[in-house]
């Protein structure tokens, strides 16, 4: 009898370990952080390239990725735009990738960007009459966030995601355009 309470209580404390359920049919997660784990380290997890589903799926899919990055972007005001950088055109999703587990999508990761200049350290302003950053200290780059997402396109926010510039030109001329990868 103590072997079964041994055994019950071995299981229970296994599965909060894991933070998975053991049935692998019906995914339950302990919290955000398990989950996030579960996508970024388990070797049975698939990555795909959502332009690899049907048509109307991956549609389905960009006009939700769409609605979330609107918020991502949001956040910017409140982080890297605090500081020396400023978003110099919209923010679009460049990459979509579905993450897949045993035949089942259980997560996404979306990367969101934008053109950006970073103007400190010197010689770098907005001019009005030509609507354009200019100065020989202007860095032209993007910012460039990436976030997962949960099957339910719920953000499952994560400390190792966080919005970075990206320098493109090495101080010197305008930005690239943007190579979308979906």
């Amino acid at each position: 009898m103590r072997f079964i309470i041994f055994l019950l209580v071995l299981i229970t404390s296994l599965k909060s370990f894991a933070g998975v359920s053991l049935n692998p049919e019906q995914l339950h997660f302990a919290d955000v952080q398990s989950q996030i784990y579960f996508l970024t380290h388990n070797s049975e997890i698939q990555i795909q390239n959502i332009g690899s589903f049907p048509q109307g799926k991956k549609e389905e899919w960009l006009q939700q990725a769409n609605t979330i990055s609107k918020t991502i972007v949001a956040v910017w005001g409140d982080t890297i735009l605090e500081g020396d950088y400023a978003q110099t055109s919209e923010a679009k999703v460049v990459t979509m990738d579905a993450y897949v587990y045993r035949g089942e999508i259980v997560g996404f990761k979306l990367t969101v960007t934008a053109p950006a200049v970073m103007f400190a350290g010197g010689h770098c302003e907005f001019s009005d009459k030509k609507n354009d950053w200019e100065g020989e200290d202007c860095v032209f780059g993007s910012i460039q966030e990436s976030v997962l997402l949960d099957s339910n396109f719920n953000h499952l926010r994560s400390t190792d995601f966080y919005p970075e510039f990206n320098d493109y030109t090495k101080r010197t001329g305008k930005p690239k355009s943007h190579e979308y990868k979906l």
